[in-house]
């Protein structure tokens, strides 16, 4: 049996308070701020951004 979080394809993880901050700081941020070409973040953008933003911190 599956958990909720695994039904979609993506297994859940434990966000600790330091990659909290980052993530709060990162959406309240303007994008063009990273150097993306948008003024306004989505949820598929703000994913993407973090996303990469962690790729390269590990």
């Amino acid at each position: 049996m599956r958990r909720p979080a695994q039904e979609h394809g993506r297994v859940a993880q434990d966000v600790n308070a330091a990659r909290r901050r980052e993530i709060k700081k990162t959406a309240k941020s303007n994008p063009a701020e990273h150097g993306l070409p948008f003024w306004v973040w989505s949820l598929v953008e703000l994913d993407g951004s973090l996303i990469s933003d962690k790729a390269d911190v590990a």
